[in-house]
């Protein structure tokens, strides 16, 4: 999750992204295509929100490829 206004990953999504990442890495799942989309809450107007959901998937994107594999 991130705090309102920020694309910036908080420990707790580390970890949740961390756990996925190695779900990711499974055979079974290795020709899964994977989309990631960033959401908003109601805060800001549209054009700011947008902005922000693209930084927002853009950071999960960047930690899983940059993430340690196991």
């Amino acid at each position: 999750s991130f705090k309102t206004g920020s694309a910036e990953l908080s420990e707790n999504a580390m970890r949740q992204l961390d756990q996925l990442g190695e779900a990711l890495l499974a055979p079974e799942l290795e020709r899964l295509d994977v989309g990631l989309f960033g959401h908003t809450d109601a805060t800001g107007g549209a054009r700011y929100n947008l902005d922000l959901s693209e930084r927002r998937a853009k950071a999960v994107k960047a930690y899983l490829i940059k993430r340690p594999k196991s």
